[in-house]
């Protein structure tokens, strides 16, 4: 099977679910939409630089999660400030929301301090659903090492912070 043709049936199954994750990013229905058609249009129009795809559905989820975050780059003028942002959300955030929030700016914070490529690995395992095979194969160590690694940074998440999204995580 052609690796278009992987994509494309993944794509179709997972339809929902990657229009979700780009409405998660972009914050609006219509524009996911758009996303989701920009991701199809590069990869048909590119399909003959696809080299074998071992895992389609992280491969489309990593593809719209960057074509979203294209998107927010593109209207980036329009935003409002971080700090009109955070008082808009906070006005209309309920308690769990704001908490939620909290927790995911700690995650991030702490993810930063890891170093570009732990961080990286971090993200594909936890975000994009790669496997440690499949990210310890790209880094060029042994998935034991990358596994025990992971469990040390969740394990210091959990130690360190009591977090509602840990559990949605992992």
């Amino acid at each position: 099977m052609k690796p278009i043709d992987k994509l494309l049936t993944q794509y179709a199954d997972d339809m929902r679910s990657l229009c979700a994750l780009a409405r998660s990013i972009v914050r609006d229905a219509g524009e996911a939409e758009d996303v989701l058609q920009d991701v199809m249009l590069k990869l048909l129009s590119g399909q003959d630089k696809l080299g074998d795809i071992e895992n389609p559905a992280a491969f489309l989820r990593r593809a719209v999660r960057n074509e979203a975050i294209d998107h927010l780059r593109k209207r980036q003028r329009e935003l409002p400030t971080a700090e009109e942002a955070i008082a808009a959300f906070r006005s209309r955030a309920s308690e769990d929301e704001l908490r939620e929030l909290e927790d995911l700016l700690w995650v991030k914070s702490y993810i930063d301090d890891l170093g570009p490529e732990m961080k990286q690995a971090f993200i594909e395992y936890a975000i994009d659903g790669y496997s440690i095979a499949e990210i310890a194969r790209r880094m060029g160590v042994k998935p034991d090492s990358l596994r025990k690694r992971f469990d040390l940074v969740k394990k210091k998440i959990r130690r360190d912070h009591d977090l509602f999204i840990f559990i949605l995580l992992f």
